[in-house]
């Protein structure tokens, strides 16, 4: 079973020191979300109460661990569990001081919501029946257990340029969805040797793409090698500052998957002279499969209420071999029960009202949070999904039609609910009618993720919200009765159900003014009239450039603080140390203190000459400060100018260049220069002056000054001694005075 790295275990201090100094207002909240969101933990719509997302690895839970989140979720949330699509556990209306009494309480369960959001390496997915279905070439959970402890220890797992999601197939079924996903590993034999087919950039938010092959066949030995590799190529060549484009899929598009494939196989083979990548073997305990019984348990919606999960656990006590299983499509099973004990289960499920019925068909449709709580969401996807199950109810849908339709509701273009590989799949939106906003669903039809006939839904069109449950409902009844046993059901729909859908589609698009009816205004599940109120930027995508920003931001404030106080030595030295802070962390340097944070600049921008050796004196002048508030105050803004240089200057992966020697300080002929900003006049004046004595007749020198006095008083007094003023160069936050000696 999963074994949480001590790594993990260890890092928990970090965010509990973290949210300590963000509770006592020492770090402010941009910062401290690049701390919290890679911890899976999200801000709600509203932005008082939190979302906790922890793993569930392999989708798989004994009862001590669906027990002790059913406690997490009464005691510090609202004691429902939500099921993803990825078969983690969502807690929700989580208060941010409690969400380390759930990480830690959860810890000694071995489980954690480390990596849960973020630019991370999220949660493996695998089949739900993996170990237990017939159709599989081989149990693939091992690999999956193994391969998580492994990349749950790796700090660059925390660092990507944007999160990268693996699933795990058993068979070509493609129940993990293997290969619409970045890495995709389809179990396969090749003689007598094990090992899988993997597929990489594929994914299903935005602009979403198939998997492309990657490797026809690797033995099960490397796994490591080559997850490591394909994150190693995406961390190295990934956008990291258009967040839009950042996903692996992006990576593949831009460079072309040959030149993707070359990078990987370099990767490949440094790993293999650099590293020795062997996953532990680890037994799943793989479930007796003859005679023995699983209870598929629907849980509308992905909610199971935490009563409903501890009654589920108790079931152990009686039935000691069960253990408990998620599904992408946001449902529970209970596997391996005994054929005597299968009376129990369903007296028990019965009591506790979770009937078996809908659990995996067409009337157990899919969808995410949405506006509910999602800062993303446009519309209440679970408003919808409430209102499709009501109405569907009495359709009498043949057998293919159950099996082979999905519906898939997403409240927004992102693909929490999976909508590009629905059978039926939705996505909300918003758009103006007259002066009012309405809500509305993009209609897709045709998704299958199934190797070698994968593909994503076809986008028809959109239609109002009021209007999509009749027009799901028509579509439904209208192809069910050449449904018969045996037809194809994705290629009907392509076939057939496309053109069908769209003359609905032109049915149901129409929306009368405000005033005629106004329900076509409102929101499924909702009262008032529609409004986008609390939809903001979204915080998946939140960490290292978060971070940056919000501490350049936080000096940037402190400068102005301290002008504004009289020149503040206490704020000109905190921009110092948050301009210092600010990109040490993309050399993987997270220091606690000020001294620490200035230092490592030092050592890893100026001493490496890519950031101005003119601040190479700079702990010095934090930790002195000087009698001369305002020349710490004009020194701390020229630093923070630098900074924000560097920053401007790096590029997509977070690289930087050397300053060559003419970057580093533009030098007239003689290549001599002199650098004065920050000082005051008249000891610039001096300082030229006596410079200039040790100098050759004719030399060439470019001073350094700033604007303002500087600049209104060294010029003139040089050339009153003779010297000759050659050209006065603006650079914005300076001035570069080229200065000959002639006397």
């Amino acid at each position: 079973m999963f074994k949480l790295p001590k790594e993990v275990i260890d890092s928990i201090d970090d965010y509990k020191k973290a949210l300590a100094e963000f509770l006592e207002l020492k770090i402010n909240p941009a910062r401290f979300k690049g701390i919290r969101v890679p911890w899976g933990i999200y801000n709600q719509r509203g932005g008082k109460l939190f979302m906790v997302r922890i793993r569930v690895v392999s989708g798989q839970l004994d009862a001590g661990q669906l027990n002790a989140l059913a406690r997490a979720s009464r005691l510090y949330g609202n004691g429902i569990l939500h099921i993803t699509t990825r078969q983690d556990i969502q807690i929700h209306d989580v208060k941010i001081e409690d969400t380390i009494k759930i990480i830690e309480e959860l810890k000694d369960y071995n489980l954690s919501p480390r990596g849960g959001g973020g630019n991370t390496v999220r949660n493996i997915v695998v089949c739900p029946l993996a170990g237990l279905c017939e159709d599989e070439v081989f149990d693939t959970r091992p690999y999956v257990t193994a391969l998580s402890e492994y990349l749950l220890k790796s700090p660059d797992s925390y660092t990507l340029p944007r999160k990268l999601k693996i699933a795990f197939s058993g068979c070509g079924k493609d129940c993990a969805l293997a290969t619409i996903t970045d890495i995709g590993f389809i179990a396969k034999n090749r003689d007598t040797a094990k090992g899988f087919k993997v597929y990489a950039g594929g994914g299903m938010g935005s602009g979403p793409r198939v998997g492309m092959l990657l490797e026809d066949f690797v033995t099960d030995d490397k796994v490591g090698y080559v997850a490591a590799a394909v994150k190693k190529v995406f961390s190295k060549y990934g956008e990291r500052k258009d967040r839009h484009h950042a996903r692996l899929r992006f990576l593949v598009e831009k460079i072309g998957p040959d030149k993707f494939k070359e990078l990987y196989k370099q990767e490949i083979a440094a790993l293999k002279d650099s590293e020795h990548i062997v996953l532990r073997d680890v037994d799943c305990k793989a479930s007796a499969r003859k005679g023995r019984h699983i209870a598929r348990i629907r849980a509308p919606f992905g909610d199971l209420p935490a009563e409903d999960a501890a009654a589920l656990a108790g079931l152990a006590g009686r039935i000691p071999d069960i253990v408990f299983r998620t599904s992408q499509r946001q449902n529970i099973y209970i596997v391996n029960i005994p054929p005597d004990d299968a009376e129990v289960v369903h007296d028990e499920l019965k009591r506790i009202g979770r009937g078996l019925t809908y659990a995996q068909n067409a009337k157990d449709i899919v969808c995410c949070a949405g506006a509910t709580t999602c800062n993303l969401g446009f519309c209440n996807s679970k408003g919808l999904a409430k209102e499709l199950e009501r109405i569907l109810e009495d359709v009498n849908l043949c057998r293919a039609a159950l099996t082979g339709i999905s519906i898939n509701v997403n409240g927004c273009p992102n693909s929490c609910g999976q909508h590009p590989i629905g059978a039926i799949g939705l996505h909300g939106l918003a758009r103006k009618v007259g002066l009012k906003t309405a809500p509305f669903y993009r209609i897709f039809v045709g998704g299958i993720a199934q190797e070698a006939r994968t593909a994503l839904g076809r986008d028809l069109g959109i239609v109002p919200a009021k209007n999509t449950p009749l027009l799901i409902k028509d579509f439904l009844v209208r192809i069910n009765p050449d449904l018969k046993e045996g037809v194809d059901v994705h290629q009907y729909i392509l076939e057939k159900g496309v053109p069908i859908m769209e003359e609905l589609i032109k049915r149901y698009a129409y929306i009368p003014d405000f005033e005629e009816d106004k329900s076509f205004y409102k929101d499924w599940g909702k009262d008032e009239p529609f409004t986008l109120e609390g939809l903001t930027q979204g915080e998946c995508g939140a960490g290292v450039i978060d971070m940056i920003e919000s501490d350049l931001d936080e000096a940037r404030k402190n400068l102005a603080l301290a002008k504004t106080e009289g020149f503040s030595t206490k704020h000109s030295k905190e921009a110092i140390h948050l301009s210092s802070r600010a990109l040490v962390i993309v050399k993987g340097i997270e220091p606690r203190t000020a001294i620490g944070a200035i230092d490592s600049f030092k050592k890893e921008f100026i001493d490496k000459k890519i950031a101005s050796i003119r601040f190479k004196d700079i702990l010095d002048a934090y930790i002195k400060g000087t009698e001369d508030k305002e020349g710490l105050y004009r020194y701390a803004k020229e630093f923070y100018e630098e900074v924000k240089r560097v920053y401007d200057s790096m590029d997509s992966n977070f690289n930087f260049s050397v300053r060559g020697k003419g970057a580093e300080e533009p030098k007239g002929e003689s290549e001599k220069a002199l650098d004065l900003r920050g000082v005051a006049c008249p000891l610039n004046y001096v300082k030229t002056k006596l410079y200039l004595e040790t100098q050759d007749q004719g030399a060439l020198v470019d001073v350094y000054l700033d604007d303002g006095e500087p600049m209104a008083n060294v010029p003139k007094s040089l050339e009153n001694d003779g010297q000759e003023i050659v050209d006065i160069r603006n650079e914005g936050a300076y001035f570069i005075v080229k200065v000959r000696k002639l006397r």
